[in-house]
């Protein structure tokens, strides 16, 4: 099977504070990993290696994908754009005529139960839906990686329930590889076929997934 993303003796130091040390892992095209750990153990750190928005203090980061969708624990929406135009900015940057880029908009904010709210701004929104309006715009591009960063953290978790079936229920549609870093045992088990475990800076263990 080939390699979606490979960390290669990678080691990351931020303000004098060792983060990551000799970190090596292989991630297959189409495996959904969570990786799980203390707060502060470099979790978020690998999510931000793997998409290029922080660079290793030495090693390699390889990606071999082409689309990555990122869902933050925040929403991240524009205030001044509908839910449905949250969704489009980043089809419409790439150059996808807008009449496209709003059907896949529309389809995938279906997907997350928000059929009806296309045209309702962020502060029209509860917390579960902005959420859901971000999961959406990340799905939109059809990423090939789809990188979650703990985005049910502080959800309710009826709330957290709903979302994880919607994300669920989308992924099904797609072969994507998907890394999760949550505390969530329960959100792992909806996104999630191996599960990690990161301790220490150099430690990462992969751990039996029950159910």
């Amino acid at each position: 099977m080939k390699p979606a993303v490979e960390l290669i003796d990678v080691n990351m130091v931020f303000k004098n504070r060792e983060v990551l040390r000799n970190l090596n892992l292989t991630i297959p095209e189409g495996q959904r990993m969570a990786v799980t750990g203390p707060s502060g153990a470099g979790k978020s750190t690998i999510l931000k290696l793997i998409a290029g928005l922080v660079i290793p203090t030495s090693g390699l980061v390889i990606r071999h994908t082409c689309r990555t969708g990122y869902v933050f624990q925040e929403p991240r929406l524009l205030p001044w754009n509908t839910a449905l135009e949250n969704v489009t900015l980043p089809l419409i940057a790439r150059g996808e005529k807008r009449l496209n880029a709003r059907k896949t908009g529309i389809t995938c904010l279906a997907d997350m139960g928000l059929s009806g709210f296309e045209h309702s701004y962020p502060d029209q929104l509860s917390g579960g839906m902005k959420q859901r309006v971000s999961i959406a715009r990340a799905l939109a591009i059809e990423p090939d990686l789809l990188l979650l960063d703990e985005p049910f953290t502080g959800l309710d978790p009826a709330l957290r329930e709903s979302i994880c079936q919607h994300l669920e229920q989308a992924l099904s549609k797609k072969v994507a590889t998907v890394i999760h870093v949550t505390h969530d045992v329960d959100a792992m088990i909806h996104t999630a076929n191996t599960l990690y475990t990161l301790t220490t800076p150099d430690t990462l263990v992969q751990l039996p997934l029950a159910g």
